[in-house]
C-alpha cells in the first residue's frame, strides 16, 4: 500500500471539512494561565484548536513521514475528536 492509499484509508471515517491539506500544525505548553494544546491550521480556512495534547504528539505529528494530513487522521481524530475546537471555518 503506499503513501496515498494509507491516508485515503484513515480519511474515510472522517468528516469531510477534515480532508482539506493541513498548512500550518502549532503547540503551547501547558502554563498557570491555560491548558496545553495543538493548533491545527487547514488550506480550506478552518482552525482547530485541541486541548490536553502532549507535546509528544506533537512531535510524532511533525516527524511522521507521510505528512501531517496522515497522522492527523490516523491518530488525532481518533483519540482527541471529543476535544476538537473549531475555531475558525
Amino acid at each position: 500500500m503506499d503513501r496515498v492509499e494509507k491516508i485515503v484509508k484513515f480519511r474515510d471515517d472522517m468528516p469531510e471539512k477534515y480532508k482539506s491539506k493541513i498548512i500550518n500544525v502549532g503547540y503551547l505548553g501547558e502554563s498557570p494561565e491555560h491548558k496545553c494544546r495543538l493548533e491545527i491550521d487547514f488550506e480550506n480556512g478552518m482552525k482547530l484548536t485541541i486541548y490536553d495534547v502532549s507535546e509528544q504528539v506533537y512531535r510524532e505529528m511533525n516527524s511522521c513521514k507521510y505528512g501531517w494530513e496522515y497522522y492527523f487522521a490516523k491518530s488525532i481524530y481518533p483519540n482527541y475528536n471529543n476535544q476538537i475546537e473549531m475555531i475558525k471555518n
